[in-house]
């Protein structure tokens, strides 16, 4: 009989891709941002800001970014259904699209109004006009992904992603997402996509925050 053939040798796995070094917070405190005083005019009825350490009520204080903004150019990605770019108490610098097309009535802009609303916890000013974020003025890049009725799909948060993390790659310093957003998900392979890219949006660094109180159950990532 022929001689067998030879068994070919096994594939080698793909190389890793290498995780990237996160930046380092500006200099100061480590991983503390400043303080200032709390602007006159600004109300103090948001519980939330104190219990999260972004208000010290013994010193009528809140967290001061503006030297890390300038230094660093940070921001913080909001993937929701946009946010208004004309609120003056907002610092929305780009918004991104992923939901109307461009001509549509509802193109570039929050025709929901939740986004915003997340927009104003994140980074409302300090500038007696209200209530204040967690990080005042902190320069927001507004990703619409559901749009006026809230509902979107996840095709559109996944090229919310896909920007996310060829800015990362450019260096840009997006040091935060946040997804106030649900959906139900229940084949291995859609939450092997979404937690492959939050695994690698996580590798730069940047904090990757989603909502908890969604009615559908919480991905394995």
């Amino acid at each position: 009989p022929p001689p067998a053939a030879p068994t070919p040798p096994p594939t080698p796995p793909p190389a890793p891709t290498p995780t990237p070094t996160p930046t380092p917070p500006p200099s100061g405190t480590p991983g503390r941002l400043p303080s200032t005083p709390l602007a006159s005019g600004e109300r103090l009825d948001n519980w939330g800001m104190a219990k999260v350490g972004a208000y010290d009520s013994s010193t009528r204080t809140v967290l001061d970014a503006r030297a890390a903004i300038s230094s660093t150019g940070m921001k913080v990605g909001l993937i929701d259904t946009g946010a208004e770019s004309t609120h003056p108490d907002l610092n929305i610098v780009e918004f991104m699209d992923f939901f109307d097309s461009q001509g549509s009535a509802n193109y570039g802009r929050d025709g929901n109004g939740h986004g915003t609303h997340v927009a104003g916890i994140i980074s409302a000013k300090n500038q007696g006009s209200g209530l204040f974020g967690v990080v005042p003025g902190m320069p927001i890049l507004a990703m619409k992904t559901p749009g006026a009725n809230g509902q979107g799909s996840l095709d559109g948060v996944w090229q919310a992603y896909t920007e996310v993390l060829a800015r990362l790659q450019r260096g840009e310093k997006i040091v935060a997402i946040n997804l106030s957003l649900g959906a139900p998900v229940s084949d291995g392979n859609t939450v092997q996509t979404e937690c492959g890219y939050v695994s690698r949006i996580a590798a730069y660094g940047t904090a990757v925050v989603a909502a908890a109180g969604e009615p559908y159950q919480i991905m394995p990532c």
